[in-house]
């Protein structure tokens, strides 16, 4: 008989990503792993039967506790085999389940239903047509469970506000009570938690659900405790939260998304919700900025655990710390596996943060606001302090290949960070970097370092006419610095020199043309630079004619203010 997983999604088409269906073969090796399972627990029991090492056994049992006086022999003569192979099955069921995402969009009271009817054994025999049968039928309710999970969060609502509409999800609704006597309320955070995971799912975004879900009472608490009577965006713009001291939030969906909960909301009420609520606007919000660049919920909510480290004092049961100077760390990460703590570290080195022993990072700045932002965001912040964003080894790649092989050659590299580019780099290579602490590591790795902020030290170059034949940067990108620093930059090449700089595409754009679009623009591809939501471009600035683009430099900084 020819077996398979049969399920039809009735989720709009635009929704068909949301969904994980797994494979015959999957669910046929998971069968076969079962039956060679249930074949050695039979030829056991049939061993345990012939009665030979029923003592021995009792007598090994007995070794594997500290006090033999204490331990059991397990009672092998009261064994049962039929409860042996329900157990090895509920095992196996809860296996089956896990290879599907069916647990994901199931609400809370289903999933409580499922693991209860484990518990009590009360499930149908693990047969190879049962699994395909069970797993068909969950999956086709899948829908309805998606619905429900979007529904659960709509009746949330406040029915005491005439700006939330019985007739589906509008621009902007509120949720009361939400905090209560100086604490979020676990509940309401519960409904805000789930509207973000359904959107996550909208956006692609990573999900660990082992891991932990969008820890919203945090996000609230905090919220509170700094943005009261403030639209603050998070979850990368798809959502708009406003806290009010009475306990509502006032919560705005990105046009783009608010739509997308109507059209799900409509399996349920298909009558109840005007079919114009269900249907993507044709002009889009300009107070909104989407990003679908964002770093996972697992990600964010270790981040909430980013303290300052403290060594303690010898005498511990005074329970008296010392702080260590500049330095944080993730309190209480042993909880996490070493593939999150990798992807947290990432995020603390792309806001400055230099590791100085195994999980601790050292600062020359308070990176706590900047950590609340990301909590909040959901990516690395455009304007975060010293604007260090440790560039990828994809990407500095890619960047060092356009620069060319230059051995011997005067090679710089302003705002250096901590060498991630110019560890890659061939020649005499001069770095510029404001950051002591960044000095610091540069020097110790051999680089001639200057500590000082580029735009202001390259006005000392190019009066005392210092050249290079090679310019390779990741300049800081707010305030408009990208452009100063690439024109301060490019004024220092040599005749024929090469200059390649990652920037914000806009100002890229912008650059080449401003020169007759005589440079290269490379784009990059969403994803690239991991949590930062703007996007990026590589710009190669090749000069054959110096002293024409020197005046041209001079022209477009002057209008900047920028004065050499």
């Amino acid at each position: 008989m020819q077996l398979a997983i049969k399920t039809k999604s009735l989720l709009p088409e635009g929704f068909a990503h949301i969904l994980a269906t797994p494979s015959s073969s999957e669910v046929e090796q998971l069968f076969w792993r079962y039956q060679g399972e249930e074949k050695c627990l039979r030829e056991a029991d049939d061993f345990l039967s012939s009665g030979r090492y029923t003592g021995s056994i009792g007598l090994l049992l007995q070794s594997s506790v500290s006090d033999p006086r204490n331990a059991s022999t397990g009672s092998l003569s009261s064994r049962s085999l039929e409860r042996a192979i329900k157990l090895l099955q509920k095992y196996y069921w809860g296996k089956a389940i896990d290879i599907t995402d069916i647990l994901e969009h199931m609400p809370q009271k289903r999933r409580t239903e499922w693991r209860e009817s484990l518990e009590q054994l009360a499930f149908p025999e693990f047969t190879l047509e049962n699994v395909y049968d069970t797993l068909s039928t969950l999956l086709s309710e899948r829908d309805l469970f998606f619905s429900e999970y979007v529904d659960g969060i709509f009746q949330a609502l406040s029915s005491e506000h005439i700006t939330n509409s019985p007739s589906g999800f509008r621009k902007k609704f509120i949720i009361a009570n939400v905090h209560e006597d100086g604490y979020p309320n676990s509940d309401k955070c519960g409904y805000i938690s789930d509207l973000r995971r359904v959107i996550a799912k909208f956006m692609k975004r990573d999900i660990n659900e082992r891991q932990g879900r969008a820890d919203t009472y945090d996000l609230v608490k905090l919220l509170y405790k700094r943005h009261v009577g403030e639209w603050v965006d998070i979850d990368g713009g798809s959502i708009r939260i406003k806290t009010y001291l009475k306990g509502t939030i006032h919560i705005e969906i990105n046009p783009e998304l608010s739509w997308q909960l109507n059209e799900v909301l409509a399996l349920l009420h298909p009558r109840a919700i005007p079919s114009e609520f269900r249907v993507k606007r044709a002009k889009k919000a300009k107070a909104f900025h989407l990003s679908q660049n964002l770093l996972g919920f697992d990600v964010i909510n270790g981040l909430s655990a980013f303290s300052q480290a403290y060594k303690p004092d010898e005498n511990r049961y005074r329970g008296r710390y010392e702080l260590i100077q500049n330095t944080y760390h993730i309190k209480g990460s042993y909880g996490f596996d070493k593939h999150l703590m990798q992807k947290i570290h990432n995020v603390i080195r792309a806001i400055g943060g230099v590791e100085v022993k195994s999980g601790y990072f050292e600062f020359d700045y308070d990176p706590r606001p900047v950590v609340e932002q990301i909590i909040i965001s959901g990516s690395i912040p455009d304007k975060a302090s010293h604007q260090f964003y440790p560039t990828p080894a994809s990407v500095s790649d890619r960047m060092v290949s356009k620069l060319g092989a230059l051995p011997g050659s005067q090679i710089l590299e302003p705002s250096a960070g901590v060498g991630n580019l110019a560890d890659k780099l061939e020649g005499d290579i001069t770095c510029v970097e404001i950051s002591e602490l960044h000095c610091r590591i540069l020097k110790d790795k051999g680089y001639t370092v200057d500590q000082a902020d580029f735009v202001e030290w390259s006005k000392e170059a190019y009066a005392a006419k210092s050249e290079y034949d090679g310019i390779v940067m990741n300049p800081p990108f707010s305030l408009g610095r990208a452009e100063l620093h690439v024109l301060a930059a490019m004024k220092l090449l040599s005749k024929g020199g090469t200059l390649v700089a990652l920037l914000p595409l806009s100002v890229a754009t912008k650059i080449n043309t401003e020169y007759n679009h005589r440079f290269e623009v490379e784009q990059l591809e969403p994803g690239e630079f991991k949590g930062v939501s703007i996007e990026l471009a590589i710009i190669t600035v090749n000069l054959s004619h110096l002293h024409s683009a020197q005046s041209a430099a001079e022209d477009v900084v002057s209008q900047s203010g920028f004065i050499f």
